[in-house]
Parts: C-alpha cells; sequence; structure tokens
C-alpha cells in the first residue's frame, strides 16, 4: 500500500514539473503574438526608449530582417539547440530522480545509469552536429 501511494505522488510530481515546464515553453509565444506599439505612439520618454532599444539590440532581442539563408539556418539550429538542451536537462533530472528512488536495487541503479549516459552521449552529438552545421554554413560563400 504504501508503495503505491509513493508511485502515485511520484507521477503526480512528475506531471506538475512536465505542466510547468509546458508553461515556460509556451510563454514566449504568447510574448510574441503582443501588437508592438509604434515609436510615435511610446508613453516613454526618447531618452528611455532610445536606452531600452539599445539593451534589446545587445541583448539579440531585436527583429532583424533575415534575408540571407545563412541567417535563416543559424535561426532555426539555434532554436533546435535550445529545445535539444531542455530535453537534455529533463532526461538528466529523470535519470537522477530515478537513481535515488532505486532503493539500492541494482537493476534499477543501472538503467538510470543509462538513461544519463544515453542523454550525455546525445547531447555531445546534438553538439557536434552543431559545429559542423555551423562550420559548412560558414564555408559557404552566397552572394545574392
Amino acid at each position: 500500500m504504501r508503495n503505491m501511494q509513493n508511485k502515485t505522488y511520484f507521477k503526480l510530481i512528475v506531471f506538475i514539473l512536465c505542466l510547468g515546464v509546458s508553461a515556460l515553453l509556451v510563454t514566449p509565444i504568447f510574448a510574441a503574438d503582443a501588437e508592438p506599439v509604434p515609436a510615435g505612439d511610446s508613453v516613454a520618454p526618447p531618452l528611455l526608449r532610445a536606452g531600452l532599444e539599445q539593451a534589446a539590440d545587445t541583448a539579440g532581442l531585436m527583429p532583424k530582417n533575415t534575408s540571407s539563408v545563412q541567417e535563416v539556418i543559424g535561426l532555426v539550429v539555434r532554436e533546435a539547440l535550445k529545445y535539444l538542451s531542455i530535453l537534455f536537462i529533463i532526461l538528466m533530472l529523470y535519470a537522477g530522480i530515478r537513481w535515488m528512488t532505486a532503493s539500492g536495487d541494482p537493476a534499477k541503479v543501472k538503467e538510470a545509469r543509462s538513461w544519463i549516459i544515453n542523454a550525455t552521449i546525445g547531447f555531445i552529438v546534438t553538439l557536434m552536429a552543431y559545429q559542423v552545421v555551423a562550420f559548412i554554413v560558414g564555408s559557404i560563400k552566397i552572394e545574392g
């Protein structure tokens, strides 16, 4: 009976964590749908607005006109790498929780260790693929 309660609580905690992570992933989408305020209609003083625009540009948050193929590929790869990094962290947390809840059972510890090793190998392969794509895109010269 006690073991069943532990499994139920564990499933509830994992569900709440997944729900929270999903909410964090969806939040930027809602922010992107907001209508921008035209420059003349801003309620902020011009000096403050210029400072905010400079800070946003430095942070890479200002929308840019992506016209070249290299920039589009770079944006796609950067977004994919972001989500794969989040997936790696989730897998590592899941494997760590499995290891901690193994209660000394060697089979469960071995399974959790294999999750950690596989997640790490997958992340390393992802980073290597990113380096290959960055090298190829950097070496291609497209004139238009």
